[in-house]
């Protein structure tokens, strides 16, 4: 399908799904909807997510019988279970390297466990050199406040050290769609590496469209490799965040499964962690995950656009 027909197939979709009695039983948050990538140039497919293990052969054949033609062969439908937060963990053991501090590296909030320190960038308002991770890594969901200290590696390891002051982070608290999972620190060292990654140098921040392969630098699994399946969610819904938060609803999300058959794109402790592409170029931010789903079945990951990242934190990248 053209890109534009798979946005009119989904609006119909969801349309057609709240009459289907079989299916109202399910919350409107079981089931995601939004474009997939296929094996041919300029053609999606129509993404869908099925994130309650209820007959997902039985949900495809209900969504071919409604729409008819609409999608035809154009339908990637798959049973993921549901998304999780990558939790915060201690940084991996062994004493801190002796180097700037650089994209992948344990860092968290002064009082939490650790993620990724994603990438560096700029305050529009104030010109100030800082670091970009989630959310619920360094502003512990929305609980962390302006001034409080970001440290590398995480809080408890050998060395730890404060880095950054927080600046801000973009909501996840209030209820509504969410569009990234994300928090920026100020930098108060000089002592950092903005661009270095461990297969060669970030140029700048680029779009799904350009690759679908993609490479992600986390704290826990390291280097990984894997490829954009779909993108814009209408509804992704994350779960565990903490005892008060229990779930949080994004869209406009971009989903990765790994290209390895044995490892994972993402662990636990990654969050925060930078997604780019082939070209080197920054397309998203890690924070969730679900365990089953991707061609291998070890699990579909999704990050929050860049871009999206920038225009909310007002940032512009070093």
């Amino acid at each position: 399908m053209q890109l534009e027909n798979v946005y009119l197939a989904r609006s119909e979709a969801r349309k057609r799904l709240q009459t289907i009695a079989e299916l109202n039983k399910l919350p409107a948050s079981a089931i995601s909807m939004g474009v997939a990538f296929t094996d041919v140039a300029n053609n999606y497919a129509l993404a869908v997510r099925v994130r309650e293990k209820w007959g997902v052969v039985h949900i495809e054949s209900l969504l071919r019988e409604n729409l008819e033609r609409m999608v035809e062969g154009d339908l990637d439908i798959r049973y993921t279970g549901p998304a999780f937060a990558l939790q915060p963990m201690r940084a991996s053991s062994g004493p801190p390297r002796a180097k700037p501090i650089s994209i992948g590296d344990s860092l968290s909030h002064e009082q939490s466990l650790g993620g990724t320190l994603g990438f560096f960038a700029k305050d529009r308002k104030s010109g100030d050199p800082g670091i970009v991770s989630a959310n619920h890594v360094i502003a512990e969901v929305d609980i962390a406040k302006p001034g409080d200290s970001i440290v590398s590696p995480a809080t408890g390891s050998t060395g730890s050290r404060q880095i950054a002051e927080l600046v801000r982070s973009v909501p996840l608290h209030g209820g509504g769609l969410k569009l990234a999972d994300a928090a920026f620190a100020r930098l108060i060292t000089n002592d950092f590496d903005p661009k270095t990654l461990p297969n060669g140098t970030l140029l700048g921040t680029g779009s799904v469209a350009e690759s679908t392969a993609v490479n992600k630098v986390g704290e826990k699994s390291g280097l990984t490799f894997g490829h954009i399946r779909a993108f814009d969610y209408d509804k992704l819904q994350v779960l565990g965040y903490s005892s008060d938060l229990p779930f949080v609803d994004f869209e406009n999300q971009i989903e990765i499964e790994s290209s390895d058959a044995i490892d994972d794109f993402a662990l636990d402790g990654d969050s925060g962690s930078l997604v780019y592409n082939h070209r080197f170029h920054a397309v998203g931010l890690l924070f969730s995950r679900c365990v089953t789903g991707g061609t291998f079945q070890n699990g579909l990951a999704y990050a929050s656009p860049i871009a999206k990242i920038l225009e909310l934190l007002e940032l512009d990248p070093l």
